[in-house]
């Protein structure tokens, strides 16, 4: 789109030298994205910093027919030293705000440019502007559909939306390592070795398929976070990565409801094995966030606390 753009500009404009300017989301600053110069010259441009800054920071666009004895930018250095004589430059705007700018100058003529130069500028800066801002937003919608898609592996919807609204306000995200006080739950299967050792490998598997699916749905409901499957053991945690008061309550009503969802899961299958867990639950300060490696991170919790929990469970 921005090469497009350029395309038309030195078709129907006497440019020298074009520059498309996008401001970078963190601080603002204008960077250049698209650069040209008329018989394809590769020497690096240098705008006017004075015109440039004027049309960014007011929003207005900018015709300038001599540069070296136009009043506005009389103070301008970059102008004097880089010998400007004719000059346009348009700020692309969405929402009343200014994303870039769009300009073009010659340093061989004075009066290079006239108001169809300055409209047809803007023009082009209008359908530019609205472009780029829709390749943002889908840029965004879909880095935000792939966090989404990796943060309801572990965390419930509700856990996810608050997680990602956070983001969206500014707060500092949830996932970030930091120390909190949670209760963590470990589940295990009791005589999960003996019951399948001779079962053939794909029952094992869907077995523990549709017992994990059941499981997860209630620690999902009881706004847990699944933190991990271990062999035929899972590990939820509740009170992180949102932080809430009642999480042992939380971790107790889970470990009820799990213990219904399976006799109902045992119940479906009369002529399959019956499946028995042991829970541990136990709640003190953990350390709470993405741990890993560079190439794979994941949400966990670390401490005594968990390791009383599975303690506990193994106990029972």
């Amino acid at each position: 789109m921005l090469e497009k753009v350029m395309d038309v500009i030195f078709q129907h404009v006497q440019a020298q030298r074009g520059v498309i300017l996008l401001a970078e989301a963190a601080g603002g600053e204008l960077a250049p994205r698209m650069v040209r110069q008329a018989g394809g010259g590769t020497d690096t441009i240098q705008i006017s910093r004075s015109i440039a800054r004027k049309a960014f920071e007011e929003g207005v666009a900018i015709l300038c027919q001599d540069a070296q004895v136009d009043p506005r930018f009389q103070g301008g250095e970059s102008i004097r030293f880089l010998g400007i004589r004719s000059a346009l430059c348009v700020p692309l705007m969405v929402e009343g705000k200014v994303i870039g700018l769009i300009y073009v100058d010659t340093p061989v003529r004075v009066k290079a440019y006239d108001e169809f130069d300055l409209d047809l500028l803007s023009a082009l800066s209008g359908y530019l502007a609205v472009g780029i801002e829709q390749a943002r937003l889908r840029e965004a919608l879909e880095s935000e559909r792939r966090v989404r898609s990796r943060l309801e592996r572990y965390h419930s919807p509700a856990v996810v939306d608050q997680i990602l609204g956070k983001g969206k306000r500014g707060e500092a995200p949830s996932l970030e390592v930091r120390e909190v006080e949670a209760t963590v739950l470990f589940a295990d299967l009791v005589g999960f070795t003996s019951l399948t050792e001779h079962m053939p490998p794909p029952q094992v598997a869907n077995m523990l398929n549709d017992y994990f699916s059941v499981m997860t749905d209630v620690i999902f409901a009881n706004g847990g976070t699944l933190d991990k499957f271990i062999g035929d053991a899972i590990m939820a945690i509740f009170g992180a990565p949102v932080l809430t008061t009642d999480h042992a309550h939380r971790a107790v009503r889970c470990a009820l409801g799990m213990r219904e969802a399976l006799g109902r899961l045992n119940a479906e299958n009369p002529d399959g094995p019956q499946l028995l867990f042991r829970i541990g639950i136990n709640t003190g300060p953990v350390v709470a966030g993405d741990i890993g490696s560079v190439r794979r991170m994941d949400y966990t919790v670390l401490g005594a606390a968990v390791n009383a929990a599975s303690r506990l469970e193994s106990e029972v």
